[in-house]
């Protein structure tokens, strides 16, 4: 597994994680009347995180047999498994997010 790092997807994550990061920090100051930048840092890291990791198990092909499954039943494709997954790469990059979300949880911890 390659994982190449494209710096225009990271720039791309960069601003969504500060985005949702900012969004998080803004309503907790509205609730609890506390800047609370290490809790929103967290847990815009932590949804990367998971993001990263869905896209991780994705490019291993755990979910090709239930996307498969999916079309052959609604009749979307008639190829066989082989030959589906073999036409049909998963391209998405991951390590990117990966990076974002442990950047901005260890950014968390110094706040």
């Amino acid at each position: 597994m390659k994982c190449k790092i494209i710096t225009k997807d990271l720039l791309k994550g960069f601003v969504w994680v500060s985005a949702l990061a900012m969004g998080i920090i803004l309503y907790y100051q509205r609730l609890y009347q506390q800047w609370m930048i290490s809790d929103g840092l967290f847990l815009s890291g932590l949804l990367f995180v998971c993001i990263g990791l869905f896209r991780v198990t994705r490019k291993l092909g755990l979910f090709d047999s239930t996307i498969y499954g999916s079309k052959r039943l609604f009749g979307k494709t008639k190829q066989d498994f082989v030959e589906y997954v073999q036409d049909h790469p998963y391209t998405q990059n991951f390590a990117e997010i990966l990076l974002l979300g442990v950047g901005f949880i260890l950014l968390s911890f110094l706040f």
